[in-house]
């Protein structure tokens, strides 16, 4: 039995189907000061899954030993003509006119001999499938095996069945295929043989059902009990029509609400956490916690509304773990999530070493916390667990002088109890919003950290679909070009999946981006390349590869190509935006790619960067995003946190261009000493450690800053799941496909990667690294990271008590 009692208390909510619904699609809405508690359960005799396993093995074992008898007697055929004969499959037993009886081993019929193969092979099947679910104890991995197993023993025993009766023409029968004489009959071995094949089927079906437990129990057995009061907008109605759409789903829902006042007359704002607050939410949560003990559940599940779980296999997963208490790692825009590594003498939040280690994932499975919450399962078949509660009244008089407040309260009995608590980051299971700093609104902070928060979780899943029934609820978000002349992503038409999840962090950020069609390295011919006049820069080498001409001279067609086809796109299809700013007379373009992740608070931080450029001027172009090569400290641009000088820089993630800086970039004709535009842009810059190359390019005055923090990152690094590029896995000209290995991407059309593993002095970074530059006064203040978000709630949880 599961129970999961669910607080929704964010200001905005993510709502999806249950992680093992019919369909897995997922919805936003927006809910503000909502406070909801419900529980949810499967009820009814659903017994847990290591409880199945253990049917299921006692049921495969009933079969083995019938079949095994079966094969032991000689009592598969009977007759009494002539005395009593017994026929068996190794055994005939016959007793003639008194005589005393006589058994000895038979000479099979093929029909017969086959049936007992089928059926010795499928009894080694079965003792093979007892052994793996019984070691399911220690590693539930070999289940699916066994189930497997147990399959090919039914199959066999099917086959034995079928086989057997085929041999009654024998001549101690005298029958036909599948027809006895009067005079013979069954007997009790073949019964005990058609009771092992009933068996074995009954037993492949409990293993199957132990594989699908969890989805069963989700999509039928749960009850849902849902609370809300002091609502400000229109959180009873969404829950209503996500309910309407659900309900079938489970085994029942007990919704109750109240929609007025808007809020508590002790409350001063939507965020005003008091006493008389606190006390509604423990007695909810206790509630709960009462309610999942009265139905002898075997878990509670506890959910707040500000934690959006995306793993569809979360539940299933926190249950093998077989811990009394554990929480499900839950990811932020920030340094805040659902668990604490170690709290003051006064109860509040205390920042340690090892909690970074475990939310950068630097150390991955189940560790011990002092606090969890926001999403908790609890195994109530532990003893111990009877003395968990949220109330201060029933902790052990005279040992808890802290605040009234429900997480602390809970973990407060958990250590009293001597039950530890667990955080697993085994997995990416979802994400948490990070609670609204007192004046904050709903509107302005919060509705930004929901939208980092589906940045994220498109980032990951891809473009996610809204339900219709939802639509209504989730304006769509007005769209602007940022203050900028006109916005450009470049991406190939034949990447509709990368464009797909691009429109929709367009739709999530409001931005006004026209798609444009990038070069594809993949139909450019050799006669297209001669035709354009494409001269490649004399001497070029890529770093990584080493694909170089054969000789120094400037060709048109050069053996062999230092460039793939898909660099050239590349580099054409930024050359081409180049020159429509210029035939378009546009001033201020941002270019983008379409393999980029959005980094938190991205558009007001954009607003701060391009504020900063304006207002200091001289610049021609911004990296949004790129990968910094040089170790020496880039200089911070006089009067701005937000923009240094840039240096030696790969990727081109995104950049922000000015029409002069166009006309700089087009004036030095690229096309007739071509090399990779991530290495071009730094020579125009004048600052690429590589003087024999930068020498042939005369005008070098390209004013290039860039962005610190960077605003974009790549979705995926070398070696990344899902890592694809356009520009090393394409072909060169002279036909060849270039050496698969770390790379170069540096393009809109490509996913990029790092050649960092040429330069001696740059390590390739893990996915998710922000780059950090030193002597940086004030650039996080804007984006919110690194500011101590548990220590805010910790002073939040305090206002007014």
């Amino acid at each position: 039995n599961i129970n999961i009692p669910t607080l929704l208390h964010s200001s905005l909510v993510l709502f999806q189907h249950p992680p093992c619904a019919k369909d897995n699609t997922k919805c936003s809405l927006p809910l503000k000061n909502c406070c909801i508690c419900g529980i949810a359960a499967c009820s009814g005799h659903l017994l847990a899954m290591d409880k199945l396993t253990t049917i299921s093995a006692g049921l495969f074992m009933a079969a083995d030993v019938c079949a095994i008898v079966s094969l032991a007697m000689p009592d598969w055929i009977v007759t009494s003509v002539g005395g009593e004969t017994r026929l068996g499959l190794m055994w005939t037993c016959m007793t003639l006119y008194n005589r005393p009886q006589v058994c000895f081993t038979p000479e099979l019929q093929p029909e017969w001999l086959i049936a007992l193969i089928c059926i010795f092979v499928g009894c080694i099947c079965i003792t093979t499938t007892i052994i793996l679910l019984a070691s399911s104890n220690w590693d539930r991995n070999v289940i699916p095996y066994a189930r497997w197993v147990g399959f090919t023993a039914m199959v066999l025993f099917c086959l034995a069945a079928v086989i057997f009766p085929l041999g009654f023409h024998v001549d101690e029968i005298g029958g036909q295929p599948y027809h006895l004489p009067h005079s013979h009959q069954v007997g009790i071995s073949y019964i005990m043989f058609v009771l092992a094949l009933w068996i074995t089927v009954i037993s492949e079906l409990f293993a199957e059902k132990e594989s699908m437990y969890l989805t069963l129990c989700l999509m039928e057995l749960i009850q849902i009990g849902i609370r809300s009061d002091h609502n400000e907008d229109a959180s009873i109605d969404i829950t209503k029509a996500w309910l309407k759409r659900t309900t079938p789903l489970y085994h029942s829902v007990d919704f109750k609400y109240r929609n007025t006042p808007e809020k508590r007359e002790s409350e001063k704002t939507s965020t005003h956490w008091n006493e008389e607050r606190f006390g509604d939410v423990i007695r909810l949560k206790q509630e709960a916690l009462q309610t999942a003990r009265s139905m002898w559940a075997d878990f509670v599940f506890f959910l707040d509304a500000d934690a959006f779980l995306t793993n569809r296999n979360t539940l299933r997963s926190l249950i093998d773990l077989k811990l009394p208490i554990v929480a499900p790692m839950l990811v932020s825009d920030g340094l805040y999530s659902n668990f604490w590594c170690g709290m003051t003498p006064d109860y509040y939040y205390q920042r340690t070493d090892e909690y970074k280690k475990i939310l950068n994932y630097d150390q991955v499975g189940q560790w011990p916390v002092p606090m969890v919450h926001s999403a908790v399962l609890v195994r109530l078949t532990v003893t111990q667990t009877r003395q968990l509660t949220f109330e201060r009244k029933n902790l052990p008089a005279g040992r808890y002088d802290g605040p009234v407040d429900d997480i602390i309260i809970f973990a407060m009995s958990a250590n009293y109890s001597g039950i530890p608590m667990y955080v697993c980051n085994a997995l990416l299971y979802g994400y948490i919003m990070v609670p609204l700093e007192a004046g904050e609104t709903v509107a302005g902070k919060d509705m930004e950290q929901l939208t980092n928060v589906l940045s994220y979780a498109v980032n990951e899943y891809g473009a996610l679909r809204l339900q219709p029934d939802m639509a209504k609820f989730v304006p769509d978000v007005p769209k602007d070009k940022l203050s900028l002349t006109h916005i450009y992503m470049i991406n190939l038409e034949r990447r509709f999946e990368r464009r797909a999840k691009m429109v929709k962090h367009f739709d999530l950020l409001g931005l006004d981006v026209e798609h444009f069609p990038a070069v594809d390295g993949k139909k450019l011919s050799d006669k297209q390349v001669q035709d354009m006049g494409i001269r490649f820069l004399p001497g070029y080498a890529d770093p990584f590869h080493k694909r170089s001409f054969m000789s120094d001279a400037m060709v048109t067609y050069p053996w062999p190509c230092p460039m793939t086809m898909g660099e050239i796109g590349c580099f054409l299809s930024h050359y081409n935006i180049w020159e429509r700013m210029v035939r378009l007379n546009q001033q201020e373009v941002l270019v983008l790619e379409d393999d980029i992740r959005f980094e938190p608070f991205f558009r007001r931080r954009v607003y701060g960067v391009l504020a900063d450029a304006r207002r200091i001027g001289g610049w021609d172009l911004i990296y949004f995003g790129r990968k910094r090569l040089q170790e020496e400290d880039e200089k911070w641009i006089d009067g701005s946190e937000y923009l240094v000088k840039a240096g030696y820089s790969y990727w081109t993630l995104g950049y922000v261009i000015t029409l002069e800086g166009a006309k700089k970039l087009l004036r030095e004709k690229p096309l007739g000493k071509l090399l990779p535009v991530d290495e071009y842009l730094p020579i125009m810059f004048d600052n690429h450690p590589n003087e024999s190359w930068a020498s042939h390019f005369r005008d070098r005055t390209l004013s290039a800053w860039s962005a610190a923090p960077l605003l974009l990152y790549p979705t995926h690094y070398t070696g990344d799941e899902g890592y694809v590029s356009d520009t090393e896995d394409s072909v060169r000209i002279d036909g060849t496909l270039p050496t698969i290995g770390v790379g170069k991407g540096s393009s809109g059309v490509v996913s990029n990667d790092t050649r960092d593993a040429v330069q001696a002095h740059a390590a390739e970074p893990k996915k998710g690294d922000k780059e950090q530059l030193p002597n940086a006064p004030g650039l996080l203040t804007e984006s919110g990271i690194g500011q101590g978000e548990h220590d805010l709630e910790a002073k939040n949880r305090r206002n007014e008590l």
